[in-house]
């Protein structure tokens, strides 16, 4: 009884904890010398979060919280996965990846919740991809206007 309890804990955050190390280490690898700190900081492409989206549906609100702590860490890159989690075929991941994307766009890029595009998580599946791409080429739409800005 005691070992299924651990590798239900192992399986939910091996996933995570590789993720993390993974981006620690590659920040590591780079030159301290290293004239573009931007090169540095470039963030591992979303097929790598696609394990961390998926704790998203987990039953262990533990691991819902350390999934969702991750994506929101990982900036751009988090916000990409997160976005790809509204196409998951689970309920729990589609409903999860949009509480946490609508968190992170609402804390941290303080746009107002009324402004994001809507999506619903119970839709059909051809309404869902409307709304998830619809709600994509709202964020390229936004981070590209923000980055013309900071240039």
């Amino acid at each position: 009884m005691m070992n299924a309890g651990i590798w239900r804990i192992a399986r939910f955050a091996v996933p995570i904890i590789t993720i993390a190390f993974a981006g620690l280490c590659s920040q590591s690898r780079a030159a301290p010398h290293d004239s573009k700190p931007a090169a540095r900081k470039k963030a591992a492409p979303p097929r790598s979060y696609a394990p961390v989206v998926e704790q998203l549906g987990s039953f262990d609100a533990d691991a819902r919280r350390k999934s969702s702590a991750l994506l929101e860490s990982a900036g751009e890159a988090g916000i990409t996965a997160l976005l790809s989690g509204l196409s998951h075929p689970k309920l729990a991941v589609r409903v999860g990846a949009f509480d946490t994307l609508s968190r992170l766009l609402s804390d941290r890029y303080r746009i107002p919740p009324a402004s994001i595009p809507r999506y619903d998580a119970w839709a059909s599946k051809p309404e869902r991809a409307k709304m998830a791409a619809t709600l994509r080429n709202w964020w390229a739409r936004r981070s590209s206007a923000r980055a013309g800005h900071a240039l």
